[in-house]
Formats: structure tokens, C-alpha cells, sequence
């Protein structure tokens, strides 16, 4: 699977970076760092701003994923979902039946009228995506799935690399053991023993005005078989920025105020069709598992943001995370500090560093 998560805001990699008003942020092109990991963010206040000269303006951009073609899909708070032909470094005209921008629709058709649809935003709307080509019914087709993040109506968004809805995991199926529904935060997508497994977290208002409740769901998206887990920790899954989950669907690591949260997964076979995982939240539950009795890498607390750096001992403060997808043991982390990239080696105890790097060319490397 070609795969690039956009961790913050906007990444967009085309044939002639020329056409960009603002040059790649440092960090990009480490010789040492996969392509297909996502390079960081500039969090800069200039890059939620339009961003024009490629065909059209790109809104408050997202997220972003490179298809197995080397196409590029865009999500924008403001403007719904764009694809972008690495060919022309143009929009695909062609894209959501026509209409260049998917938004949705709250009665789609091509998917049995359900709501689609894509909220307009108001700076804070989060479309975070994943991508698989082993789902139920349209294994080989690459399927692009999207977290629509939306107080009350949130969702998980499927389409086709046209544009055109193929599923949608609405509000209710998403919290459907709560009674209460679900606002989706994260995604990830992970092949686990040749099954594709799409991994949503989040929360939602019990309503008896003691706040909001975390909330787990996941879903094999070979077979189709769902599970809506318990969890405990509430706040890091209803606040989570980001999730990744390691080979062998052994471990969820999840980003929270700058933390690394480590969850053992739990193998769900209940002989009804497809196996599912879930995190095991219960201290006692996952140290008996085979899990540490720790659950959080905290951050190297810094007076001065570039001074994280030159810690040899712990990462800096975190915002999105991916786990390399040839080696679990080492993670890709963003942090919106000096627009912070860190490669780190997972340990029992820290995330050491490997190598640093950040927007005002401090860079360290760990040899």
C-alpha cells in the first residue's frame, strides 16, 4: 500500500513544486525517512491561509493521501475533499462525478441515500484520512476513508479514488453500543494477518452533564465484522490527535497534549464472521496481557521550543504520529513547535531520538 498521511494541515507533493507559493517545510526529503511516511506540516499561521497557483485555491487544507497511481486527494475544512493529478499539478476535473470538490450529499445515492455529507467547517473541522484496497466488496479498488469530525453529526466518509461515496459510517453505527452516538477524532487503517483493519477513535455526550465520554470502534473492512469497544482513559481516546497501530495488531499508540499513549490490542474472535481488536484501557487487564505497566512516553518538557532538540532521552512535544510501515519499533512524529519532524526508536521506557529536525534548521541526529 503507497500511503502519505498528511499530519497537520497540508502536504502536497507534485511534479513541479515550483508551483507552490510556500516551499516544502524542513524536514521534508531526509534521505533516511521512507517516502511513503508522511513529511511534515508547516503549522505556520500562513499555511491555513488559501493557497493558490496550482489550478484552483486549496482552503484550509487538512489532510492529504497519494493514491497507488501517485495521485494526490486533499481534504480541506472549507471545501470538502480535491484530487490533484501528480501528471499536471492540476485538479481533477473529473472528480466527485464532476463537481471537482466532494462534499457529499445528505441524501446520496450511491450510497443508499445515506448523508454524506461533508460539513463546512469553521477553522476546527477535522477530515483525517485512510486508505485500503482489501475492503468487503470492492477488494482491488482503492477505498479512501475520511474522518469527518462534526460535533453531533460526525462520520466516516468512504469513496472511490472517482470521488463517488461507496460507504458511510454515520454517527449512530459509530457509537451504536452508547445509545448516544459517536463524534469521530482519528483513524488509522492497518493489515493484520491479510486482513485490512480500520480503527476509529473518539467520544460522545452522555448527557447527564458530567461530559463527554471516549469511545472506540473497529472495523474488519475484509470481512465487514464491527466492534464498538469499552474503553477507560476516556479523555485520550475522545481527544486523541492521531493513532497508529503496530504490525501483528499487537499495540495502539495515540497522540494527546503532547504524550504517546500505548494500549496492548485484544484479538476479538467470536466465531461470527471476522476478527476485530480493541484496546485493552484496563491497567491491570493490560499488564496482564503482556502489556507494561505504563501507558504514556511523556514528552522532554523544554522552556524554548528549539530546545527539545538536543534531547537525547525523550521526543519532543507530539502532535500527529506514524509508525514506520516496514518497522514498528520506530515512529515518525510532528509537533507544531518550530514545526517540529522527530524519527524516534520506541523503547520500554522513552521514545529516543534518532534524528530532529525543525523549521529553523536545527536538526540533530542521533549516531
Amino acid at each position: 500500500m503507497k500511503y502519505i498521511k498528511c499530519i497537520t494541515v497540508f502536504l502536497l507533493i507534485v511534479a513541479n513544486q515550483a508551483a507552490f507559493s510556500k516551499p516544502i517545510p524542513p524536514g521534508s526529503g531526509v534521505g533516511d525517512i521512507p517516502a511513503n511516511i508522511l513529511i511534515l506540516l508547516d503549522s505556520s499561521a500562513s499555511m491555513k491561509e488559501t493557497i493558490s497557483g496550482v489550478d484552483d485555491a486549496i482552503n484550509t487544507p487538512r489532510d492529504v493521501i497519494e493514491l497507488s497511481d501517485g495521485n494526490i486527494i486533499v481534504s480541506q475544512d472549507k471545501g470538502g475533499l480535491v484530487k490533484f493529478l501528480t501528471s499536471t499539478g492540476e485538479k481533477d476535473d473529473s472528480f466527485a462525478e464532476g463537481n471537482v470538490n466532494f462534499k457529499g450529499s445528505t441524501s446520496d445515492s450511491n450510497c443508499g441515500n445515506q448523508d454524506s455529507s461533508i460539513a463546512s467547517g469553521s477553522g476546527h473541522n477535522k477530515l483525517t484520512f485512510g486508505v485500503s484496497k482489501n475492503v468487503v466488496d470492492h477488494v482491488g479498488e482503492e477505498i479512501v476513508f475520511v474522518v469527518n469530525e462534526n460535533t453531533g453529526n460526525g462520520k466516516v466518509i468512504a469513496i472511490d479514488t472517482s470521488g463517488k461515496c461507496v460507504d458511510v459510517i454515520d454517527h449512530d453505527e459509530l457509537g451504536v453500543d452508547s445509545g448516544k452516538g459517536f463524534s469521530p477524532e482519528a483513524l488509522t487503517i492497518k493489515t493484520i494477518a491479510g486482513e485490512d483493519h480500520l480503527f476509529v477513535s473518539g467520544g460522545y455526550d452522555r448527557g447527564d452533564g458530567d461530559g463527554d465520554r471516549g469511545y472506540f470502534y473497529t472495523k474488519n473492512l475484509t470481512s465487514g465484522k464491527t466492534t464498538s469497544c469499552n474503553v477507560y482513559n476516556s479523555i485520550v481516546f475522545r481527544e486523541t490527535n492521531s493513532i497508529t497501530v503496530a504490525d501483528g495488531g499487537t499495540l495502539l499508540y495515540a497522540a494527546l497534549k503532547g504524550h504517546v499513549w500505548k494500549y496492548q490490542l485484544e484479538k476479538i474472535d467470536d466465531g461470527s464472521g471476522g476478527i476485530t481488536y480493541c484496546p485493552i484501557t484496563v491497567r491491570s487487564e493490560n499488564v496482564a496481557a503482556g502489556g507494561l505497566n505504563k501507558e504514556y512516553y511523556f514528552y522532554y518538557k523544554f522552556r524554548n521550543n528549539s530546545d527539545c532538540i538536543s534531547s537525547t532521552e525523550k521526543h519532543c512535544k507530539a502532535f500527529h504520529i506514524q509508525l514506520d510501515p516496514d518497522d514498528s519499533s520506530i515512529m515518525y512524529i510532528t509537533g507544531q513547535a518550530n514545526d517540529l519532524f522527530q524519527k524516534v526508536k520506541i523503547t520500554d521506557d522513552h521514545l529516543i531520538p534518532i534524528k530532529s529536525k525543525g523549521i529553523e534548521s536545527k536538526e540533530k541526529t542521533i549516531s
